[in-house]
């Protein structure tokens, strides 16, 4: 019979992996590259799953419960067959369950509590577990906030070369410019024209949040539209809920920013009281754990969930 819990969270960016005891008790962390299974990356989330047993001292045979939320999966079940040789060294004995890496985040999020996360890390969703636990995308209403840094830096491109940039931008448009590896909004414009580099030309997206948090005032008003697309796929979801307010919380590298977190309460404070906005009570990894718990029917108790949050570096509730 297995004794320890496992929860792994695959982002876009990287793959985490937490081990715990059954009661709780923390055991071991680990990291590696991510690990998109349909980009054959599977390797990057085993490496992780093996550090992690390595360094908590547990062969794969204690692993009472593993649950994984990895970008990409959609459903509970079904669509997870490119994701299974994750845990191809577990025991016979384990519970595996895989859940896309929103699954996770929210119950992360709530603690399994019924909310909206308004998601944005490399890319952006809005997921929702009802009143009802029925889970809900945005992307299911015909959807798609754009609001992760690919649409962030792909707005602060289209921006730059419209030059709507005013003077007070001008250290933040600089440091753009030279992190694309151009020296002027013209050569920019040429570049766009000839395709050149067209992947490339989206990595520029996390400036945006962090001069947002310096004042500049073209990154404040492209986070204001990025808020607005998550604020908009929250109402979305919110006729789903009976009670109000509807809990939401704001998870990722570019929605939990400072100024982004802002924005989008500004957004969602009209009408009043329809919406509570909150951070995250755990990340995501420990979210999975809880999921993991949840699975074999020895749910954590909130304070095992937040001693284990508190060992996860960082301690944050960010994805990506």
């Amino acid at each position: 019979m297995g004794d320890i819990l496992v929860g792994l969270y695959g982002s876009d960016t990287r793959t985490r992996v937490l081990v715990a005891g059954v009661s709780g008790t923390f055991l071991a962390y680990a990291e590696d590259a991510n690990c998109t299974p349909e980009h054959g990356r599977v390797q990057y989330a085993r490496a992780a799953l093996s550090a992690a047993l390595e360094r908590a001292g547990a062969a794969a045979d204690r692993v009472l419960a593993f649950a994984a939320g990895v970008v990409g999966l959609t459903s509970l079940t079904g669509d997870d067959h490119w994701a299974r040789p994750i845990a191809r060294d577990l025991g016979p004995a384990a519970d595996v369950g895989f859940v896309g890496e929103s699954k996770v985040a929210h119950v992360g999020a709530f603690g399994g509590a019924p909310g909206i996360i308004a998601l944005a890390g490399t890319g952006s969703s809005v997921f929702a577990v009802t009143d009802e636990g029925r889970d809900l995308f945005n992307s299911d209403l015909c959807d798609n906030a754009q609001a992760g840094e690919r649409s962030l830096g792909a707005r602060l491109i289209t921006c730059i070369a419209a030059e709507e940039d005013v003077a007070a931008d001008a250290p933040f448009v600089q440091e753009a410019l030279s992190l694309l590896g151009f020296a002027d909004a013209a050569r920019l414009r040429k570049s766009l024209l000839e395709r050149e580099d067209p992947d490339g030309i989206f990595f520029v997206g996390r400036l945006v949040t962090a001069w947002a948090a310096r004042g500049a005032p073209l990154a404040l008003a492209i986070c204001d539209e990025g808020a607005g697309e998550l604020a908009h796929g929250v109402r979305l979801l919110a006729p789903f809920f009976r009670d109000r307010p509807v809990a939401v919380a704001a998870v990722g590298r570019v929605a939990s920013s400072p100024y982004m977190q802002a924005a989008l309460g500004r957004s969602l404070a009209d009408p009043p009281g329809r919406f509570r906005v909150a951070p995250p009570l755990y990340p995501p990894v420990v979210g999975a754990v809880l999921l993991a718990s949840q699975r074999v029917g020895k749910p954590l108790s909130p304070d095992a969930a937040r001693q284990l949050a508190a060992r996860v570096p960082g301690g944050g509730a960010g994805v990506g």
